[in-house]
């Protein structure tokens, strides 16, 4: 059985206690990445600040995620 995930589902561990074989993410990786994206945009638009910025992926590790030496 596959399942897809979203909000409140239950973690992978239980749902492998249940016969579950596949979890898929589906969209949400990608609407979470546009929600922080926003979130980001609107502190800037409306307060002049960078704080979200904080929590961002070094340039580097960023880079090295397609580096093919690093796979």
């Amino acid at each position: 059985m596959n399942v897809m995930a979203r909000r409140g589902a239950p973690k992978v561990p239980a749902l492998g206690r249940i016969g579950v074989a596949r979890v898929s993410l589906g969209p949400a990786l990608t609407l979470a990445s546009l929600a922080t994206t926003q979130r980001e945009a609107r502190e800037v638009l409306e307060h002049g600040t960078y704080g979200a910025l904080e929590q961002g992926l070094p340039f580097g590790d960023a880079n090295g995620m397609f580096d093919r030496a690093s796979q």
